[in-house]
C-alpha cells in the first residue's frame, strides 16, 4: 500500500461524503414538504382531513387522560401508605412521651421521698454495715480464694 493509494482513498472519501451530503439535503426538501399544490382540494375534501385530524387529536387526549388517571391513582395509593406511616409514627411518638412523663413522674416522686426521708445517724450506719457486710459475701460466694 503505497502514497497513492492512501491519497485516492481519501479522494474516494471526500466524493462519497459530497454525495451524502447531497443526498441528505434532497431528502430533507422532500421531507420539508416543499411540493407545489397544483390542484386545489374540494371543500368535502378538506371537511374530512379536518375530521381526520380532529379524530387523531381526540385519541391522543383520551391516551393523555388515562395515563392521567392512571398516575393519579398510583399518586392516591403513595398518599395513603404515607399517611398510614405518618399515623404510625404519631402514636409510636404519643406512647413514647407518655412512658417517658410517668417516668419523671416516677423519679421526681422517688427523689422526693429520698429528700424528705433523712434516717438517723445510727440508722445510716447500721445500713452501710448491712451493705458492707452483703457486698462481702456476695464476693466470697463468687470469689471464694479471694476472701
Amino acid at each position: 500500500m503505497g502514497f497513492d493509494d492512501i491519497l485516492t482513498a481519501i479522494a474516494l472519501g471526500t466524493r462519497l461524503t459530497k454525495a451524502v451530503v447531497s443526498l441528505k439535503k434532497h431528502i430533507d426538501d422532500l421531507r420539508s414538504g416543499a411540493t407545489s399544490e397544483s390542484l386545489q382540494p374540494s371543500p368535502i375534501e378538506a371537511l374530512d382531513k379536518r375530521t381526520s385530524d380532529l379524530e387523531s387529536l381526540a385519541r391522543k387526549q383520551a391516551a393523555r387522560i388515562g395515563d392521567l388517571e392512571i398516575g393519579l391513582e398510583d399518586a392516591a395509593v403513595v398518599t395513603s401508605a404515607l399517611a398510614e406511616r405518618v399515623t404510625t409514627i404519631f402514636w409510636i411518638t404519643v406512647l413514647g412521651g407518655t412512658v417517658g412523663l410517668i417516668a419523671l413522674i416516677l423519679s421526681i416522686l422517688a427523689i422526693g421521698h429520698s429528700l424528705s426521708f433523712r434516717p438517723s445517724p445510727e440508722q445510716a450506719l447500721d445500713d452501710g454495715f448491712a451493705f458492707i457486710t452483703t457486698v462481702v459475701r456476695d464476693c466470697r460466694f463468687v470469689w471464694p480464694s479471694v476472701l
